[in-house]
């Protein structure tokens, strides 16, 4: 099993990027996803769970890759992790 982040920024604020460009905006959202795309070209199974949070009290996942055909494997290992580092209760400060 391959563990990547699933983003490289914290959660964005609402408008936070409303000066940029289109095109700077395109670069920044391609650099904050940039681990994503590995699953979703090579098709390989993935999930994506909490598995801490920021300085803010949101939440900093990380996502599981697995062979092919080894669905069974990452949910196994993601239940054990969230039985591990039980995150549901939380919710960030409003």
């Amino acid at each position: 099993v391959l563990v990547l982040p699933v983003y490289l920024h914290s959660p964005i604020r609402v408008g936070e990027w409303a000066d940029l460009s289109p095109e700077e905006t395109f670069a920044k959202i391609v650099h904050w996803v940039a681990p994503c795309p590995v699953a979703n070209a090579t098709g390989l199974p993935a999930i994506a769970l909490p598995m801490g949070f920021d300085n803010n009290g949101l939440p900093i996942s990380v996502q599981l890759i697995g062979k092919p055909e080894a669905e069974s494997t990452l949910i196994s290992l993601a239940a054990q992790l969230e039985a591990a580092n039980p995150w549901i209760q939380h919710r960030p400060a409003l």
